[in-house]
């Protein structure tokens, strides 16, 4: 049955499930939420609280929150989904519950579903070695060039391998491999970068005020295939909407 959930000063209806893809799912649901600046400072940390109280259980899991836009119906929506013995499928298919996708369908799923890679920092990482940019390991890190949104904490770029109109990789300098890893400052800072982003690209011409978008952070084993905490923002693709089964 709908509960409701309070994050800061949005009271929003709360579903918990089980699919075909995750023992665990959580939908928090808010129609007067418009996009991220309006979740920030107040229901930010209280996100996190409820990501933390999930990882007791769930300790691999994805964190979706999707603004739908004004062309749609005014809506956020924000989905705690558990990793599962097998390969979360992709968060950018039309359909979660397609079947054969993954976010990365060429490394066995052993791997990812592996807890070794997060038990300590790999200083080797590729994503470390972006948002640092380092170029003892990989030189080609020297031609991404950085969004003015980031900051000392977080490097924004866009993604090379887009997976719609509009997809920014937001990645944490630091030496952290999971997000309930990062300091409640880095997490807070997460957010206003995302904040920024967002900002940027409709100043750039993306009308994402109206066509809506989602903002992807993975944690933990199940659910990322390279430990270092990053954030995916994405919006233009009609595959996304709608987003999830219940």
């Amino acid at each position: 049955m709908p509960a409701e959930i309070t994050l800061g000063n949005h009271t929003l209806t709360r579903v918990t499930t089980a699919n075909n893809y995750s023992p665990r799912h959580i939908k928090m649901t808010a129609r007067e939420i418009g996009g991220i600046n309006q979740i920030l400072p107040q229901a930010w940390e209280p996100l996190r609280q409820e990501m933390i109280k999930f990882a007791q259980d769930s300790p691999g899991f994805r964190l979706t929150i999707d603004f739908s836009g004004a062309i749609a119906s005014p809506l956020t929506r924000i989905f705690l989904t558990a990793a599962a013995p097998a390969v979360l499928p992709s968060p950018f298919a039309a359909d979660w519950g397609e079947a054969g996708s993954t976010d990365y369908p060429n490394i066995p799923e052993n791997y990812i579903n592996d807890s070794k890679p997060f038990i300590s920092h790999d200083p080797d990482n590729v994503l470390y070695h972006i948002a640092n940019g380092l170029t003892t390991k990989y030189a080609w890190v020297s031609n991404i060039s950085g969004h003015s949104s980031g900051n000392d904490t977080y490097f924004v770029f866009t993604d090379g391998s887009p997976k719609a109109a509009v997809h920014s990789l937001v990645i944490t300098k630091g030496k952290y491999t999971r997000l309930l890893d990062l300091p409640e400052a880095d997490w807070l800072g997460l957010g206003t970068v995302l904040a920024a982003e967002v900002t940027r690209l409709t100043r750039a011409g993306a009308a994402l005020e109206k066509i809506g978008y989602r903002v992807i952070i993975n944690n933990g084993p199940g659910t990322v295939t390279v430990a270092q905490p990053h954030a995916h923002l994405v919006a233009g693709n009609p595959g996304l909407w709608p987003v999830l089964p219940l």
